[in-house]
């Protein structure tokens, strides 16, 4: 992966980050950013189309709780709205539910470990020019 990272001269905390990664099959670029004007977008590109997901971490906060389906050409697109999704709390009630015992899809701890190796890689990364490895 390769990564730009800009930090506060007061706080030193992470204010702006660029980052490439590439996964063999596919390539992914984002870019995060705390102090800039508040947004949350993701848009899937692919070679029949694209999938933009409005509001994909605070849901209703800072958009939309839809998600739009589009062909490659725009000449058709799909929007799948999901009111009141409120994740943090379902989150929340789905790790309750496991903790009793109950059947629960939860996230598991090596899925989190992997999501903190990739954030440790772009935080090395920005720190040089060229690639890190994850």
């Amino acid at each position: 992966m390769q990564a730009k990272v800009e930090r506060d001269p007061g706080f030193g905390t992470d204010i702006y980050s660029s980052i490439k990664a590439d996964f063999g099959s596919f390539e992914l670029t984002f870019y995060i950013a705390t102090q800039m004007a508040a947004r949350q977008i993701m848009v899937f590109h692919g070679t029949e189309g694209y999938i933009e997901v409005k509001s994909p971490f605070n849901a209703n906060r800072w958009g939309a709780e839809e998600i739009e389906v589009a062909n490659q050409n725009h000449a058709t697109s799909q929007i799948f709205r999901f009111p009141d999704s409120r994740q943090y709390k379902r989150q929340v009630e789905t790790f309750a539910r496991a903790a009793k015992g109950e059947k629960a899809e939860v996230v598991m701890l090596e899925n989190s470990l992997r999501n903190q190796k990739f954030i440790d890689a772009i935080y090395r990364a920005g720190g040089h020019d060229g690639w890190e490895a994850v």
